[in-house]
């Protein structure tokens, strides 16, 4: 328990009764996702959070098979061992980076360790291939999943984040069975290595769309 983050519940409050905003009326209407979307932010926050998923599931759920496929059924237990170390292992060191570096910074980094997943996964034919491919994947998952919904709770008032953060989780869990249906259709038509090669290019989204969101802060700013 001794290196545990305190309770959300509690940050939130703390963030709530720290901020510089004039106060809100707990009753004030809760924005309606027409309105959110219109804030850049929370385009990145939902675009990390659901490709990062999309891509996860997808690569996740096809790797053990492709590895039965090319004769290495047997290490498929540990690739799975491998992606869960990626996923979860970290996360005491994600939230801190996320408030270290920045919530863009982090999902850039989560983007391009996608990007270098997939493209491992267009010519991984050995366990080792296969393991480096999932371990980057699940890390990727965990940079853009921590850093997304961070920066979609900074966008939100106190009182519109059960609402908003619920609704949000509805789309990364449709983003989950997109990739995992997806990926099997890709698999069934074109092979495995050009799911490889979609993780790919969904990775370059969230990355170039950071780009283009710093850039415009910059301009503002100027």
């Amino acid at each position: 328990w001794t290196f545990l983050r305190p309770d959300p519940r509690d940050l939130a409050y703390r963030s709530a009764a720290d901020s510089s905003q004039p106060a809100l009326s707990a009753t004030a209407p809760i924005r309606s996702w027409k309105e959110l979307l219109e804030e850049p932010g929370v385009r990145l926050a939902l675009v990390s959070t659901g490709l990062g998923q999309m891509v996860m599931v997808g690569l996740m759920v096809l790797m053990p098979l492709h590895a039965k496929h090319v004769g290495h059924e047997e290490s498929a237990t540990g690739l799975i061992s491998v992606h869960m170390l990626g996923m979860f292992a970290f996360g005491w060191l994600t939230g801190r980076l996320v408030d270290t570096w920045g919530r863009r910074t982090v999902i850039q980094l989560g983007a391009a360790q996608l990007m270098l997943a997939g493209f491992v996964a267009t010519f991984a034919t050995r366990p080792l291939e296969m393991g480096f491919s999932l371990f980057m994947l699940g890390l990727g998952w965990n940079f853009l999943s921590v850093a997304g919904t961070t920066l979609l709770t900074d966008h939100l008032r106190p009182h519109e984040r059960a609402r908003i953060q619920g609704g949000a989780e509805l789309v990364t869990w449709l983003s989950a069975a997109t990739g995992a249906l997806g990926g099997g259709l890709i698999v069934g038509a074109f092979g495995f290595p050009v799911v490889g090669w979609v993780g790919l290019a969904l990775g370059c989204v969230p990355f170039i769309a950071t780009l283009f969101l710093n850039a415009r802060t910059r301009e503002v700013t100027e």
